[in-house]
């Protein structure tokens, strides 16, 4: 795990978070957590230097940021000029010195989510365990914070782990996935590798992805190529320059509209032939030019009525969401 983002991904409920806790010492366990080669199960979790970022961030609301962040290095007796000067960097590094004097309260959950972040990082942790860090916050923002995580890697060296329920969010920050399932582990490698070797587990723990068979038609610049899986014609990234056969779409981002849509690439009439609800998603089967696709949303998406079998509609696959093998 060294100096890498690794991203743990589960639906709820699989023990991503009771993982974190166990490693910060948080909560009991059985067995052994190693860091650097090292036992640390009997260090109590201010012993361990791990930085810890909770769902809940856990700012304490009568202490300025400044104060927040600085109470690690406090507790653990360093000189006030050593708090300062550490301090200051790690805002520095988040762009938040500007917010030193504001309560928690105050903030936006942009700007709360850097303070926690901070204070996780002062302490100079062996290791940062992130636990959804991303899942309050509107998309402009999960990208902000996302390339500040990434700079942090970078300018730190310091290895996280990156709990979330988001395919998305684990393909796009880590550089290995470790997927869980009921408490256990089920597999770890990168996006592309647990789809080669297992489409199945990544399908089964969060939702079905659409396996298509096909063939490349022609190269296209700026890395894009253009593949044919049936009667379906698709424009693809792929660094694959030798021979593929295959093409994978999530199903939640084969996107779903009754309206004609504005974006020309990958946007193809369908019908649809299938609409089951499953707990709080509608698992929709459309065909488009004959190839059978599935498409996932949730239950406030759209209206029963609206999903009437054998109604034409339109649907949008995002370039960046193919992956082809």
């Amino acid at each position: 795990l060294d100096r890498e983002i690794v991203a743990v991904l589960g639906r709820s409920g699989a023990g991503k978070t009771t993982l974190l806790k166990a490693i910060a010492g948080l909560v009991k366990y059985s067995g052994s957590i190693m860091v650097d080669g090292e036992p640390i199960d009997d260090l109590p979790p201010e012993r361990r230097n791990l930085g810890y970022v909770p769902q809940n961030l856990a700012l304490f609301p009568h202490m300025r940021v400044e104060d927040n962040i600085a109470y690690g290095l406090k507790i653990r007796g360093l000189s006030e000029r050593s708090i300062k000067k550490r301090v200051r960097y790690v805002m520095d590094l988040l762009d938040i010195h500007h917010l030193k004097d504001r309560y928690p309260l105050t903030l936006s959950g942009g700007e709360r989510q850097r303070v926690a972040i901070a204070r996780a990082l002062v302490i100079d942790p062996k290791l940062l365990l992130l636990d959804e860090p991303l899942s309050n916050l509107n998309v402009g923002l999960r990208l902000q914070i996302s390339a500040e995580l990434k700079k942090i890697r970078k300018e730190l060296g310091i290895t996280m782990i990156y709990v979330t329920h988001n395919v998305d969010e684990a393909r796009e920050l880590g550089d290995r996935i470790t997927v869980m399932d009921a408490g256990k582990i089920v597999t770890m490698g990168t996006y592309e590798e647990i789809l080669m070797r297992n489409i199945d587990v990544l399908s089964d723990v969060l939702y079905p992805h659409n396996v298509l068979r096909c063939s490349r038609v022609e190269e296209i610049p700026e890395g894009l190529v253009k593949v044919k899986c049936g009667n379906l014609t698709l424009i693809a990234a792929s660094e694959c320059r030798s021979g593929f056969n295959k093409v994978i779409i999530p199903s939640n981002r084969v996107y779903l509209s009754f309206e004609r849509l504005r974006i020309g690439v990958n946007t193809f009439k369908a019908r649809i032939v299938d609409v089951r609800l499953d707990k709080n998603l509608y698992e929709i089967t459309l065909s488009v030019d004959g190839v059978l696709l599935k498409s996932t949303a949730s239950i406030e998406r759209f209206n029963p009525s609206e999903l009437r079998i054998g109604r034409l509609v339109y649907v949008q696959i995002p370039i960046r969401y193919i992956t082809v093998l």
